[in-house]
Order: structure tokens, then sequence, then C-alpha cells
């Protein structure tokens, strides 16, 4: 699995990730983007082929310490909540998660969108 990082969460995320520099963007890549709601910091997950979106509320840096974990532990809960198959984009717990900087602002730009068009079901589920 290939987490395109921007550079925000890169810095959030420290020194301790090795960051592929020359990965080709593939449809198969996962966005991913530190926002803040209500002066929360969230962690959005775009997948770049179908924009599926995810909003992690109230991520702190220890939580992205075990990035792996975290990351395919959130999409597989999703995918459950939605009722997909969890290997709906492949058995991402088989996979080492790769890092890389984002490729595709398209992406990008569906990414930061996302929680505009969810505020109203965010502030309703409690956060």
């Amino acid at each position: 699995m290939l987490l395109r990082c921007t550079k925000k969460l890169l810095v959030v995320l420290g020194p301790g990730f090795v960051v592929e520099s020359a990965a080709v963007p593939d449809p198969q890549d996962w966005y991913a983007n530190l926002v803040y709601l209500g002066g929360r910091q969230c962690l959005l997950l775009t997948q770049a082929e179908t924009l599926f979106t995810l909003v992690a509320p109230d991520v702190r840096a220890p939580d992205l310490r075990s990035l792996d974990a975290f990351v395919v532990g959130l999409v597989e809960r999703e995918l459950a909540a939605e009722n997909l198959p969890t290997d709906t984009f492949g058995r991402l717990s088989d996979e080492a998660l790769r890092i890389a900087t984002t490729a595709d602002r398209s992406v990008l730009g569906c990414n930061s969108s996302a929680p505009c068009s969810r505020a109203p079901s965010c502030s309703t589920a409690g956060w």
C-alpha cells in the first residue's frame, strides 16, 4: 500500500519514515492529509481511483507512530461500516505500508473538500 502524504503530514510523522521520492502515481494509491475541524486535528485518507474518503478525528502524533496499523485498521473499520468487504482495496494488511509525497493534486482537492461536505454529519456525530 502506497500512502502519499502531504508535506504537513510528513512534518508530523518526523524523520523516522522513509519517503519514496520517485514512486509513479497509481490508481491504487492512497492520499493522506491533516486538517483541523472544530479545532481538532483530523487525518483524511482518500483512495485515488474511487475517491473513497475516510476521516479520523482527534488524531495525535502518537497515533501516527504506528501508521501502518492505524491506517489499515481505519480503512478496514470504515469498509465494514459501509457493509463492504474488507478486501475491497486488496488485502491491505498483507502489504507493507510505503510512504511517498503527493503526486495528483486532483485527489488532494477531493480530499480537502470532504470535511466541508460532511460538516453537518460530523457535528451530529459528536466530533
